[in-house]
């Protein structure tokens, strides 16, 4: 799964390049209930990503996201390694997300029902 979460991340590094040269790139990402979801960047620079919540019922949910290594925002909070962060979402919201170089995050959903994110 750690795998499977760190090659996600290297083809949203890739679709951002692509977005850079004027092509338009998502990646989506499903959070189960309970189940956490590692994300590592790797890249030298900042990578900076707008993620659009999809809920399968109108009911807000709550995420919780610990920062493992590095440092980085999530929807205008800064972390840095070992700071935590819960947050309440709801369908449709957009959430800014900055990794810095280097930086590992772990995001896990508190609530009953899949939470999709919908990146780019």
């Amino acid at each position: 799964m750690l795998k499977k979460s760190t090659f996600n991340l290297l083809i949203i590094i890739g679709l951002f390049f692509f977005n850079s040269l004027g092509f338009a790139a998502t990646q989506d990402f499903e959070l189960f209930p309970g189940k956490p979801l590692r994300l590592t960047s790797g890249l030298p620079s900042p990578l900076v990503a707008y993620c659009e919540v999809r809920l399968l019922s109108k009911d807000n949910h709550t995420i919780a996201v610990k920062m493992l290594n590095g440092s980085g925002q999530i929807h205008g909070t800064s972390l840095r390694k070992g700071d935590s962060l819960t947050l309440t979402v709801n369908h449709g919201q957009i959430i800014e997300i900055i990794a810095n170089p280097n930086s590992d995050a772990l995001f896990t959903n508190l609530g009953p029902q899949m939470v999709k994110a919908m990146c780019s």
